[in-house]
């Protein structure tokens, strides 16, 4: 039989696209190196050569990733029908499509890197993640900086501090997929005050109307926190449609102030009402 000599990057493609759907399929933890030799017809040695562990394949599927988001996300920064703020929450907008779009890919990727065993794992993306970003998310604020429209000094510091904040969301994130199996109120809540809290606290780094930034959306928690059936068929306790009526549950009482608030964001006054209610005492533990 002739072998078949491919290009170094074409082979490390299919050793990560097979990943991507072992991953998936089986569970990382259940997905051994040899299954990935098998899925790609590679040899051991031929594997160690562009890999040296199964944690690094899952470090490189993150880099992918966050790859493939920045190629959404670049062109905004050149598009000159829009202002520094309408850019920076077209970049917000768009990375929530992209995160939806990727949401069967993104969710065990983030129920992996959460584990504490993968601390060093996890700092390690998060920081190769913001030196990705970190350069085009700054042209944004340093465009905003010369205009007045964002109360900064550094720009790139600022992207670096914006980008690092927004790790507590993804942690809440993670701490809600787990929560989701048991208790999904608590998990919606929780994802509600972490993201109201970023949203805020973006505002005042930059010195921006509050209520300016709507982070998340719906149905993007929707789509991360709904309970999926587990291998071997099991179920979470959680059940089906559990996220989406928590979700419209933990939110509805914003109808009223939309109405009355028509240039704000519903979104975000959706989640302003809820952090009120909050602070009132006025939680909700079902849904």
């Amino acid at each position: 039989m002739t072998r078949i000599v491919k290009k170094a990057e074409e082979r490390r493609t299919e050793i990560l696209d097979a990943a991507q759907d072992l991953f998936l399929s089986r569970g990382y933890d259940a997905t051994t190196v040899n299954d990935l030799l098998n899925a790609v017809g590679l040899s051991k040695g031929a594997f160690y050569h562009h890999f040296s562990a199964k944690e690094d394949v899952l470090q490189a599927l993150v880099w992918r990733m966050a790859e493939q988001s920045l190629a959404v996300l670049s062109p905004i920064i050149e598009r000159e029908d829009l202002g520094p703020l309408e850019k920076l929450k077209t970049f917000f907008t768009e990375g929530q499509q992209f995160k939806k779009e990727h949401a069967t890919t993104l969710r065990p990727l983030i129920e992996v890197l959460f584990r504490d065993e993968n601390l060093r794992l996890r700092l390690r993306a998060t920081e190769q993640m913001i030196e990705l970003v970190a350069p085009r998310l700054g042209r944004v604020l340093a465009e905003g900086a010369k205009t007045g429209v964002f109360d900064i000094d550094d720009p790139i510091e600022t992207a670096r501090l914006v980008l690092n904040l927004g790790t507590l969301v993804h942690e809440a994130f993670a701490t809600a997929l787990k929560l989701a199996a048991s208790n999904m109120p608590e998990a919606v809540a929780l994802l509600g005050k972490r993201v109201t809290s970023y949203e805020r606290a973006l505002e005042r780094l930059l010195g921006i109307p509050k209520h300016s930034l709507a982070i998340v959306d719906p149905e993007l928690l929707e789509l991360f926190l709904e309970p999926v059936p587990k291998s071997g068929g099991s179920v979470s306790r959680s059940e089906p449609g559990a996220a989406k009526r928590c979700i419209n549950s933990h939110f509805k009482q914003a109808i009223p102030d939309v109405a009355a608030h028509p240039s704000t964001p519903p979104l975000t006054r959706l989640r302003s009402r809820r952090t009120d209610d909050i602070k009132g005492g006025k939680t909700h533990h079902s849904c």
